[in-house]
């Protein structure tokens, strides 16, 4: 009889485990659901069509080891496209890490646009895109000229697979860094990380 409840008891342990699996994986693809069509939807809501001048309260970049505070908009500006309303709503979110704790930026922005394994990294799809006409690489390496919605993209070599965000305007762009998704001033993570600013993408 004890090894029958024992047996038991056993059945009983797995079948909770197991249960609660399924259980958390379904509150998971509940939650990224619910997010999703949360900032999908909140494109033209009020919250998302707050003006261009609410990023001007965006501070100049996160140093290293702060979190992000109450400076930060928590809306895009107004007119921005999905993609960005959506990089908004995932601002803080550890999804795009690798196994080893690196961040996916490339996969970040494409996601963002809701494609996925285009380019294997940021320097590939910079490379890939670029212009050929002197003029135009030019203009395209002018931040001031970029888009809100433009794929950012940033170099240097100690980081051969480069980095890639969405900009947002005035200045600051969304991207997977190695701590999380952050918003930054481009010149603060210039300075912060010694990268050069290699040029900008129409989406």
């Amino acid at each position: 009889m004890p090894a029958l409840l024992l047996a038991l008891t056993g059945l009983d342990r797995a079948a909770l485990k197991a249960g609660a699996a399924v259980a958390t994986g379904l509150l998971l693809a509940l939650s990224f659901a619910v997010s999703t069509l949360t900032a999908l939807l909140g494109a033209s809501s009020p919250a998302a069509s707050a003006p261009p001048a609410a990023l001007a309260a965006i501070a100049p970049g996160l140093p290293a080891g702060s979190a992000a505070t109450g400076s930060h908009p928590t809306a895009p500006p107004a007119g921005a496209n999905a993609a960005v309303a959506l990089a908004f709503a995932n601002l803080g979110s550890l999804r795009w890490h690798d196994a080893a704790g690196g961040s996916l930026c490339e996969q970040f922005v494409e996601n963002m646009y809701g494609t996925t394994g285009q380019y294997p990294s940021a320097i590939a799809a910079w490379l890939a895109q670029a212009p050929t006409d002197p003029a135009r690489l030019a203009q395209q390496r002018t931040l001031s000229a970029a888009p809100v919605g433009a794929k950012l993209y940033f170099f240097d070599r100690a980081q051969p697979d480069g980095h890639a965000g969405i900009y947002a305007g005035n200045g600051a762009f969304i991207g997977a860094n190695d701590r999380a998704v952050e918003l930054w001033q481009v010149g603060a993570w210039l300075t912060a990380t010694h990268q050069s600013f290699l040029g900008w993408v129409a989406p």
